[in-house]
């Protein structure tokens, strides 16, 4: 449901459900027979309320979300490479803001920020006791872009990016999911020029060699192994050309 008569004030609010399944991949690689784990579709509740609008060169947009769910997906690395499920109750909640302004007709900013959190019922018996995982929960996200456009053919945008840590689990608890995730800060660039029936880009991503595990790296921790716990590459420079006939 949204109410629209309004450009500078449209609140709104949403239910959805839906369901997926986990990665039963993870289980299965390891030799475990199928009819050993439970594929069964997980269920899961989302309901959405906020508002967003647009008011001179100014524009905005809020929301609150809440997800719940009777079986929660997690997994725990039992022997190195070996994994198992777990399915608990999950309650998880967050809100994102997206915000921009257009100071001129050269020059255009905007941000973003995104809250994530949840519980997790470890019991089953009601009572949501334990925080959630890393790899199901995101760490504070902010964003900031800088837009300008220098000529009507040719436009330049800068991008930071900052992601926060997330440790939430004492040391003897440290498992897959579960290890500790470090905060970085990403810049990136990115410029494009158009001529008649060519346009030219230019990107340069991870603009000051920024050293980090990204997140997807960070939730496997430094194990035994170590299959998966790999840093990004550093400053990379990509050259393009998109041609319209």
């Amino acid at each position: 449901m949204r109410y629209n008569k309004l450009s500078y004030l449209q609140p709104f609010a949403s239910f959805s459900q839906g369901f997926s399944i986990g990665d039963s991949g993870l289980i299965l690689r390891n030799g475990v027979s199928l009819n050993a784990i439970d594929v069964s579709p997980v269920k899961v509740n989302n309901y959405e309320v906020g508002v967003n609008g647009q008011y001179g060169k100014f524009r905005y947009e809020v929301t609150g979300y809440y997800s719940t769910t009777k079986e929660g997906t997690s997994f725990m690395e039992i022997t190195p490479g070996n994994f198992g499920l777990t399915q608990l109750p999950q309650r998880i909640y967050g809100a994102e803001a997206i915000l921009g302004f257009k100071t001129a007709k050269w020059l255009d900013l905007g941000g973003s920020l995104g809250y994530m959190d949840g519980k997790e019922d470890t019991g089953n018996d009601g009572s949501y006791d334990a925080k959630v995982d890393n790899a199901t929960i995101s760490p504070l996200k902010i964003a900031e872009n800088v837009n300008f456009t220098i000529t009507p053919q040719w436009n330049l945008s800068v991008q930071l990016v900052n992601i926060s840590g997330r440790d939430e689990f004492p040391k003897e608890k440290w498992n897959y999911e579960k290890y500790p995730v470090t905060g970085y800060t990403l810049f990136d660039l990115y410029t494009a020029y158009k001529f008649k029936h060519i346009t030219l880009t230019f990107a340069v991503n991870n603009l000051f060699n920024a050293d980090y595990y990204p997140v997807h790296s960070a939730v496997r921790g430094a194990t035994s192994e170590g299959r998966y716990y790999i840093k990004v590459s550093g400053t990379n420079a990509n050259l393009g050309a998109i041609i319209n006939f």
